[in-house]
């Protein structure tokens, strides 16, 4: 996944958090041999959003004097426009010890000028794990019985039980299935499918969406 004498200064990785997590400090430790409890060099934090104070609290740190490398672990499900401007200023001159790793679900909701500064690596894997095949269920389902399925995640978020980031999840799930049907057929009706699902999952990454209108929409125009 990364190359070990030619490590770039900063990573965009697409996938589970929680494997992607593990699979970064599995190679940091393994591969280039740092020593991740207690190091005042390395730096790991979750956010639901990432937000402007969040990026000026990571340049303060990546302006600390470090002893030697310096590595910057940061997972969030969303990012402000103000922080993603913010971390343009702070990759704009990047120096050869400090390294960023970013990782989210999609890199669709990044700016282009960011996207431009990160080396982008998906990690999304097309398996027939659960979510998938409830995807697949999903999109074999007739319109009623998806706004069932769309309803129960509705009323998880309203709970909170969910967030708006497993809405993502299950619209990513989805588009997956339809990409690997895409590759199998070369569909234009599928195609047209996984356009649609493109434009409902920018709506859900806009801040003062609807989760439950764009879930019901989406699943009556699929």
């Amino acid at each position: 996944m990364f190359d070990v004498k030619n490590l770039h200064h900063a990573y965009l990785i697409e996938g589970d958090k929680a494997k992607v997590l593990s699979d970064v400090n599995i190679f940091l430790e393994k591969e280039l041999g740092i020593v991740i409890k207690g190091n005042p060099d390395y730096w790991q934090a979750e956010f639901e959003n990432f937000s402007i104070d969040d990026a000026r609290t990571l340049k303060e740190r990546a302006g600390i004097k470090a002893s030697g490398k310096k590595f910057f672990i940061i997972a969030f499900n969303f990012i402000t426009i103000e922080a993603q401007n913010s971390l343009l200023k702070i990759l704009e001159e990047p120096t050869a010890s400090t390294h960023f790793f970013f990782i989210t679900q999609s890199s669709d909701h990044l700016v282009s000028t960011l996207k431009s500064r990160l080396a982008i690596i998906n990690k999304l894997s097309i398996t027939d794990d659960k979510n998938l095949i409830e995807a697949k269920k999903f999109l074999n389902a007739s319109k009623s019985d998806r706004l069932k399925m769309v309803k129960e995640i509705i009323e998880d978020i309203a709970d909170e039980e969910k967030s708006k980031a497993d809405a993502i999840t299950f619209v990513n799930d989805v588009e997956l299935v339809l990409y690997k049907n895409f590759e199998k057929a070369k569909s234009v009706e599928v195609m047209e499918s996984l356009q649609r699902v493109i434009d409902f999952k920018g709506y859900l990454f806009d801040r003062g969406s609807s989760a439950k209108l764009i879930l019901e929409y989406f699943a009556v125009l699929l």
